[in-house]
């Protein structure tokens, strides 16, 4: 205690004695950081991935995925007919002006928006050879069977009688004819549809709706929706495209997008857009409670100014020890300017105070530095080790927010020991008493008066609303979908809607990558088991598509065993069952023997040719469109396969069991034979955000835990007794439960935002407490009433500012914002409440030297 006293005396000395001195030292010192406070503002890191563990295997996989193949998640470009009439023509036309508009390799890598040349030369004519090899072997006696029954026969046999018999073109009927038993047709659709996520007609090869009112194009940036700058300069782009192929087609057609990029632009938007309408709706309302408390403009300088410098030092260390802010920590001004005004509200406070009894102004920052001073020095330690802790995260963008946050705190807290006092010094020494009004007590003595006569009714009370809202709060969910923190326009949500009803358009994907050396088809049978196992599953786990490298280059081994499963297909028995279904229509059977001898010229060219291979020597259609799937790495080649689920993304536990089972099958079918290991990597949005999800947890406990730990040490090493931490401590806890309960009650949940109020509440909760009881303890006769009065009037400014600071978030638009904003607002008012009511009440039964006998006694009267 001695030792703070004269730490305290010292800085008073010092700011009484040369006020003068310290405010050119600090303009020196603002200006040396104002110099480079810049730097980092200028430095903005938008890209997420940055910011998240570098060690988490998922986040790794993540990163190689977009090194290796690019930007993993694609942009869908949406065409529709402003009259809502089928008009494919005009559809076809903005589309091809859109793939134009679209084509600058600085943000696309490709856009589709039919079956390209390169996929329609690989999958060659439609009874061509290449449809033989590719289609996988286990799925012939499917299409051998759908094909070759009686019922699909005598189809076919009556739709070639009226092929022949009615009034088409030859050109027509050749056409026709070139497939009579509509092989080739059905192979291209089992292997163009198990790979696209989007539903298209296989015939015309095009993303058109089958009402002939939206197209469909797929665009695939150049990197991911990560790096908000990118995603800006894109979505600029694009929007740009649409309007110019709007205006061209005299506004017949709309244009709009979907996707992640979108989805993170609009993110990014709203926050700029709540960041300012609610810091410009929080200042302002700071600003008059401040006028109506103080009663003076000027608390706004002596108060404000101290913050901006603290802050503007804060930026100096950023630039010379970081050197940039990220999307997590360019909001920690705002955070700082919330908690650093508490120190100086409570030190301008008492100096007000101390001048209306009628002290000199020198007296007056004495007092309240010695007497305040020690409170807000534990009360900034406690609020920066709340900080401090985040560096036991794992996340580097939670990590920088600890040492910037807690840096911050320390810096605003110097600037409010040394610069406020100067600045009270120089600017209010010579004001006479008279200008000092009376200040406003909040009906702070009514209170007081109320629950010292009354305390032990006051803590039964209390004790009756803790069990009734602890019990609700056991009941507290949790809401751990980060999508639920976002809030989606109703034009976006129409537009998913309508494309949706159409297009079937799935959730993001999930990225399987099989890894495996030393050479591509080792790495391909690995993938071919992959492929097999994922549909063999597909119902099971509800996945609505496969984008497979199979469907496109299947190892030689997977190409030899189809070979040989055509290699057992009876033509012969097909003729026969056809000819007899022919004869039963009337056909004729020179028709019918065509048919046949195309089908045994299908079976004898699949059976002729050369397993297809990847090499210099490919077709250019081949290496252009392998290149989406496979990469070589080191030693091992890496082949991806994109896994689209049926409706919303699963959930962790379905997820990790369809890994399980890959990872089981592909040990047992695999293994090290002929090959080496085999490896598979997941990685994706979802499965990104299901680890996230589980880690953030995990060190949201583990910093609750040792923010704890470390309050309670500061506190009885300010106190020096533990009962006395106690009287601090347990009205914090109340309120927490009541603030839970109350959110129980109102339907609300928890998330990954607003939970980060919980320690803001907790730390608001401590520093009142610890004010009023440590003005208790340096009155003259202990009276806790006018501890009350006196120090609870800056108790309920602090409280209020930042319930208004917080509460102006509840008015923003983003979802995440505003339950931050909401719980905030509620938590810090059940705060002040259980401080000046339970603290003065715990203090009149247990506090002194009553113990906690006291409670058994009963109130007088």
């Amino acid at each position: 205690m001695a030792l703070r006293r004269t730490f305290h005396e010292a800085i008073a000395s010092v700011t009484t004695r040369h006020p003068r001195l310290v405010v050119l030292v600090a303009l020196l010192v603002t200006l040396l950081a104002g110099s480079v406070a810049l730097e980092p503002l200028q430095n903005i890191d938008t890209d997420i991935l940055r910011q998240l563990p570098g060690e988490m295997p998922e986040v790794r996989a993540y990163r190689r995925a977009v090194r290796d193949f690019g930007a993993l998640d694609h942009l869908y470009g949406v065409i529709e007919t402003s009259s809502g009439s089928a008009d494919i023509p005009l559809l076809i036309d903005a589309a091809q002006r859109l793939a134009v508009a679209l084509d600058n390799p600085e943000f696309v890598f490709e856009v589709q928006w039919s079956l390209d040349p390169d996929t329609q030369d690989h999958y060659g004519e439609a009874t061509g050879i290449t449809h033989g090899l590719l289609l996988p072997a286990e799925q012939w006696p499917s299409v051998r069977d759908a094909l070759f029954n009686e019922e699909a026969l005598h189809a076919r046999a009556v739709h070639l009688r009226h092929l022949l018999s009615g009034p088409l073109s030859p050109r027509v009927a050749r056409e026709q004819m070139r497939d009579p038993l509509q092989l080739g047709n059905t192979l291209l659709r089992q292997l163009l549809l198990t790979r696209s996520p989007v539903r298209f007609d296989p015939r015309s090869g095009r993303f058109i709706s089958q009402d002939g009112t939206m197209l469909l194009l797929v665009i695939r940036p150049l990197k991911p929706p990560t790096d908000l700058l990118f995603s800006q300069a894109l979505m600029h782009h694009v929007r740009t495209a649409a309007g110019s192929v709007e205006a061209a087609l005299g506004g017949h057609v709309r244009i709009g997008y979907l996707g992640p990029h979108t989805e993170t632009l609009y993110d990014t938007s709203l926050l700029r857009k709540d960041v300012v309408s609610t810091a410009l709706a929080s200042g302002l309302c700071v600003i008059i409670l401040f006028i109506i408390a103080f009663r003076r403009l000027s608390a706004i300088l002596f108060v404000g100014l101290p913050l901006a410098v603290g802050i503007i030092w804060t930026l100096g260390l950023i630039a010379l020890f970081i050197g940039h802010l990220t999307i997590v920590t360019c909001a920690f001004a705002a955070i700082v300017l919330g908690l650093g005004i508490d120190f100086g509200i409570h030190l301008y406070n008492r100096f007000l105070e101390d001048r209306l009894e009628g002290n000199r102004s020198r007296q007056s920052v004495r007092t309240a530095l010695v007497e305040v001073g020690p409170g807000v020095f534990t009360s900034a330690v406690t609020t920066a080790l709340g900080f401090f802790a985040l560096l036991l995260t794992d996340f580097p963008g939670f990590r920088e927010l600890g040492i910037i946050g807690g840096t911050g705190v320390l810096c605003c807290l110097l600037s409010m020991y040394f610069l406020m006092p100067s600045l009270l010094m120089v600017l209010h020494h010579r004001q006479p008493r008279s200008r000092y009004q009376r200040l406003t007590s909040f009906g702070l003595e009514g209170l007081a008066d109320a629950v010292v006569r009354r305390p032990r009714t006051t803590l039964l009370g209390g004790l009756i609303v803790t069990a009734w809202l602890g019990f609700l709060a056991i009941g507290i969910q949790f809401d751990d979908n980060l999508f639920h923190l976002r809030e989606i326009p109703p034009e976006q949500i129409s537009l998913q809607n309508r494309v949706a009803n159409r297009f079937g358009l799935p959730s993001q994907p999930l990225l399987l990558t099989v890894s495996r050396g030393p050479n591509l088809q080792s790495a391909l049978s690995a993938n071919d088991v992959l492929s097999r196992r994922l549909v063999e599953i597909s119902e099971d786990h509800g996945i609505a598509a496969i984008d497979s490298l199979r469907t496109l280059l299947p190892s030689v081994e997977g190409q030899t065993q189809t070979q040989r499963m055509i290699d057992s297909f009876d033509v012969d028995a097909v003729g026969e069952a056809f000819r007899a279904e022919a004869a039963a229509v009337g056909l004729s059977p020179a028709a019918v023997q065509m048919s046949l001898d195309r089908l045994r010229a299908w079976k004898r060219q699949t059976l002729e040719a050369d397993p297809l291979r990847l090499s210099l020597a490919s077709r250019q259609s081949l290496r252009r469109l392998v290149t989406n799937y496979v990469t070589r790495s080191g030693e091992n080649y890496r082949v991806m396969t994109s896994v689209y689920p049926h409706g919303s993304p699963w959930s962790g536990e379905a997820q990790g069991l369809l890994i399980d089972d890959l990872t089981q099958t592909l040990r047992e079918q695999v293994g090290t034979a002929s090959g080496g290991e085999v490896t598979l990597e997941v990685t994706g949005v979802t499965a990104l955000v299901d680890n996230l999800r589980r880690l953030i947890k995990r060190d949201l406990v583990l910093t609750v835990f040792v923010v704890t730990l470390g309050v309670v040490a500061v506190l009885w090493f300010h106190f020096r007794s533990f009962r006395t931490a106690l009287l601090v401590t347990v009205p914090v806890l109340t309120a927490v439960l009541w603030t839970l309960g109350l959110m129980a009650l109102a339907g609300a949940s928890l998330n990954f935002i607003n939970v980060l109020a919980l320690p803001i509440i907790i730390g608001l909760g401590i520093d009142n407490g610890l004010h009023i009881i440590e003005r208790h303890r340096g009155t003259a006769h202990g009276c806790i009433d006018v501890a009350l009065v006196k120090t609870g009037r800056a108790v309920v400014i602090t409280s209020l500012s930042t319930i208004l600071g917080f509460g102006a978030l509840s008015l923003a638009s983003f979802r995440g914002i505003q339950a931050l904003g909401l719980l905030a607002l509620v938590g810090v008012a059940v705060t002040l409440i259980s401080a000046i009511t339970l603290i003065p009440a715990l203090v009149e039964t247990v506090g002194n030297k009553r113990g906690w006998r006291g409670l058994l006694r009963p109130d007088a009267g």
